[in-house]
């Protein structure tokens, strides 16, 4: 992934999630609740991967499934809302939209409950407040993100901490960086001008 390859790195994690997979069968279930909490972060990491590949579905479908296997990864929550966000973007008005929206909202509540620092979560709720109509909660959660030092320490499970040379160097906690335009919120902001 780090060389730009996400299609054979997406391979070479599927690999790893089977290798994993087949362990489940036979672990205690002090070691199931570990490889579960693994397969979690594969989950994560390949919903990257797939976004980087351009394939939303899949990439939300992975991004689903490691939420499901483990709601303590702040990365998750705010993958899936970013997929939701995207897909609702390119959406007319109406219930759907609305229900994506309400979601993708959630899920970066979810991901800054679980971790106030992470900025970016807190920045991409007030983008969803603001595609939902809601201009003042918006720009308020928007503010809010910028407001936090990029300096300030997230939070890490015990397990996957920053001091945790293996962790780190594998970047186990993988977020979609790269924000679309139709998202940007220096933009959604601007377009609440006067209206906040």
């Amino acid at each position: 992934m780090e060389r730009g390859d996400a299609l054979e790195a997406l391979y070479r994690l599927r690999e790893a999630e089977a290798a994993k997979t087949l362990e489940m069968n036979t672990a205690t279930s002090n070691m199931a609740a570990y490889l579960r909490h693994t397969l979690a972060e594969y989950a994560n990491s390949r919903s990257v991967m797939l976004a980087a590949l351009g394939w939303n579905e899949d990439a939300l479908a992975a991004a689903r499934a490691s939420r499901l296997l483990e709601a303590s990864i702040p990365e998750s929550h705010y993958n899936f809302g970013m997929l939701q966000l995207q897909q609702a973007a390119g959406l007319a008005r109406g219930a759907v939209r609305d229900r994506m929206l309400e979601e993708a909202r959630s899920a970066f509540e979810q991901a800054r409950t679980l971790d106030p620092a992470f900025r970016e979560a807190v920045v991409m709720e007030g983008v969803s407040r603001i595609m939902a109509g809601d201009c003042s909660r918006g720009t308020e959660r928007i503010r809010a993100g910028w407001a936090i030092d990029p300096a300030t320490p997230r939070l890490y499970p015990m397990e996957t901490g920053p001091g945790d040379q293996n962790s780190a160097g594998l970047h186990r906690r993988r977020r979609i960086e790269i924000v679309p335009p139709e998202l940007d919120p220096a933009a959604r902001l601007a377009s609440c001008d006067g209206r906040a």
